[in-house]
């Protein structure tokens, strides 16, 4: 039995020096910066994007290219907001499923593969800024236990996950999950 978790051990520290590997050789482009002479790395579900410094950049998933935050998760909009002018109506109790994506303290995002003059912010009800796209207020989802995960994906037919153009990002392959009715479009 010891030989299995020890394994796992291995595995798991191998991961890790790879993550490290990773962040350390990655660069993101600042909002109105000029990009380096070496392009990054595409990133995947499953590598680069959980070791992104950018606060919103691309990768790719079962549904297309996508949008995900710092820490490499799948950012989500919902219908009920409104884009133009922006504004967010996921509150108390919402926000605690759908954490908003908050705005950076200095005012300005760093973004890979986001065109910038689409990015902005809103002020919610509480006074926080929340990141936009297109207009449309930036969300994570509690249930995406990892990074690339897109369980969030047509919840209540108004959570969709977002596509660099700052629009739902939908696929006919979409595995998306509802919820029941009586959460008013929250999905818990």
């Amino acid at each position: 039995m010891p030989k299995p978790i020890r394994l796992l051990s291995m595995v798991g520290v191998a991961g890790a020096a790879a993550a490290l590997l990773a962040a350390c050789s990655g660069g993101a482009t600042a909002t109105g910066g000029s990009s380096s002479s070496n392009p990054p790395a595409p990133t995947t579900a499953s590598s680069s994007a959980s070791t992104t410094s950018a606060d919103l950049s691309t990768t790719q998933s079962s549904l297309g290219t996508i949008v995900v935050d710092s820490k490499g998760r799948t950012v989500y909009l919902f219908t009920v907001d409104t884009n133009n002018p922006p504004k967010s109506n996921c509150g108390t109790g919402c926000d605690s499923v759908w954490p908003p994506v908050p705005a950076p303290a200095s005012g300005q995002p760093t973004l890979s593969g986001v065109d910038s003059s689409k990015v902005g912010t809103v002020t919610r009800s509480d006074g926080s800024k929340q990141l936009t796209l297109n207009g449309w207020p930036l969300y994570e989802y509690e249930g995406d236990s990892a990074a690339g995960d897109v369980k969030g994906e047509n919840i209540q037919n108004t959570w969709f996950a977002v596509t660099p153009q700052g629009t739902k990002a939908t696929a006919a392959s979409s595995s998306g999950t509802t919820s029941n009715s009586s959460s008013g479009g929250y999905g818990y």
